[in-house]
């Protein structure tokens, strides 16, 4: 897996590739938002983070952040926002597109790398713990056993539809209403994230391939985390 470096001064750029090499992490680099979303299309299975300045030319960070999380094969990916400390108009709005990770420049190589172990840690959640949803919403053990079964079985109805059936639906379109509101209790993002993107253009997602096994291998991956 690499790190996408999205970075338009090359020495800032080659700083950042040099400081990942130190920790042996693979890197690859785009000059600008346009850029990243070429190498994304073509490699975005392989790329684990994007770490992304913020003023570039043709598309800035800010742009390309929200285009990776609003489009369902890149939601997933974690971004970085580099950042000067004055830019505070940049972090609010990278928070509000659900960029949560950012670094204030100039950092060193370790703060660096403690960023990308954060982002592992947190992607590597597919829902929230038993723990964190009992006491974000102050259930007793009984009563949260009941809403994940029901969350299961909601999940497990959709996922054992295949792509045919999935587009078939409603003459090709789904309600995942119910989905989007029990992802966003159990803290399913990447699910969420997907469940959005449909609903704003349902027509177009139902039809896309590539979407549809998205949706349902996020489905998937949910089911497993709550039956453990």
């Amino acid at each position: 897996m690499a790190i996408l470096i999205v970075e338009d001064n090359p020495v800032s750029a080659k700083l950042l590739e040099q400081s990942l090499k130190k920790y042996d992490y693979e890197t690859l680099a785009a000059g600008n938002g346009v850029e990243a979303l070429e190498i994304l299309s073509k490699n975005g299975s392989s790329i684990e983070i994007v770490i992304t300045d913020v003023m570039m030319p043709e598309m800035d960070g800010l742009t390309l952040a929200e285009k990776i999380k609003t489009t369902a094969l890149f939601a997933h990916i974690p971004v970085i926002i580099c950042t000067i400390l004055q830019d505070v108009e940049s972090i609010k709005k990278a928070a509000s597109i659900g960029c949560r990770h950012y670094l204030l420049k100039p950092f060193r190589p370790e703060d660096l790398r403690s960023k990308i172990l954060e982002c592992r840690r947190h992607e590597k959640k597919v829902v929230r713990s038993q723990a964190e949803i009992m006491s974000h919403y102050r259930l007793k053990e009984t009563q949260y056993a009941e809403i994940r079964t029901a969350f299961l079985l909601l999940l497990e109805s959709h996922v054992s539809l295949t792509e045919e059936k999935l587009a078939a639906r409603n003459n090709g379109k789904l309600d995942l209403g119910n989905i989007n509101e029990c992802a966003v209790i159990f803290g399913a993002e990447r699910l969420k994230v997907l469940v959005e993107q449909y609903e704003k253009d349902k027509q177009t997602m139902i039809d896309d391939p590539a979407f549809r096994e998205s949706l349902l291998g996020e489905i998937n991956n949910v089911i497993k985390a709550l039956s453990k």
